[in-house]
């Protein structure tokens, strides 16, 4: 399993896609919004930067701490689906003190 993740955020902070490492440390959106199945709340996280990257079109990198008590090193990049749609691309592995442990 390749041990980082990839996700595609949509404007609305739903996820587009997520592969099987994102699923696997964090679980299946289940058509919520990122922040209501990460961390049970009903609005966006305060500190998230991720957003950032649809207000000024650049790329970014920044780190998270995830609803597993695990730090991650995130790099978000402004996407644009097949239809034209804006999206964020979102990849991000492990800090490397906690590389060796299990991500979920």
């Amino acid at each position: 399993m390749m041990p980082a993740y990839a996700v595609l955020l949509t404007p609305d902070y739903r996820v587009a896609y997520a592969n099987r490492t994102f699923r696997e440390w964090f679980g299946d959106d289940n058509g919520q919004k990122c922040y209501e199945f990460l961390f049970n709340r009903k609005e966006p996280c305060e500190d998230c930067q991720t957003y950032n990257v649809l207000e000024n079109g650049k790329s970014q990198f920044w780190e998270w701490t995830g609803p597993n008590d695990h730090n991650y090193d995130i790099y978000d990049y402004p996407f644009t689906d097949t239809d034209g749609s804006p999206l964020i691309m979102e990849s991000a592995s492990m800090l490397r003190s906690q590389a060796g442990t299990n991500g979920g």
